[in-house]
């Protein structure tokens, strides 16, 4: 009977063995604080959020160049940061001044997107427009104007 026992207690302890030896070790992966420093080393100074999703960080942060909110996808394994995007957009306090030389006056709106700033105003007559401008080039693509009606 006691080599029965001491046969299962060997057999039990191979088997053991053999089941951890098959296992694959985990990957190494850099800590979420090692991303933070890369981020701000490369650039990126606002960090919204940094999550662990398996083997790579979601990371939104703003792009220094642009001022934009973006996404990077980060390889969990390097923590290697991409360089930010230098985008060359004119901004908004630079669309301003082009909607005040194309006769704005009163300005009501700047809003920046991808492709274009769109200023709302009034000339100095009290129409209306909405200038649509070129964030690449600082061109005015669209003036839509409207005139005010005339009071009886």
């Amino acid at each position: 009977m006691k080599k029965i026992i001491l046969s299962l207690g060997v057999l039990s302890l191979l088997v053991t063995s053999y089941t951890f030896a098959d296992e694959k070790p985990k990957e190494e992966s850099v800590s979420l604080i090692t991303v933070a420093n890369n981020l701000d080393s490369a650039g990126y100074k606002n960090i919204y959020e940094i999550e662990r999703k398996g083997k790579k960080y979601d990371v939104i942060v703003v792009n220094p160049n642009s001022g934009d909110k973006t996404k990077l996808v980060i390889d969990a394994k390097t923590g290697r940061v991409p360089k930010p995007i230098k985008i060359n957009n004119i901004g908004v306090l630079k669309a301003l001044a082009i909607a005040q030389e194309n006769g704005c006056k009163n300005i009501t709106k700047a809003e920046n997107g991808r492709k274009a700033v769109e200023i709302k105003c009034t000339d100095k007559d009290r129409n209306k427009h909405t200038l649509i401008i070129d964030v690449q080039t600082g061109k005015v693509i669209k003036n839509r104007g409207k005139k005010e009606k005339s009071e009886k």
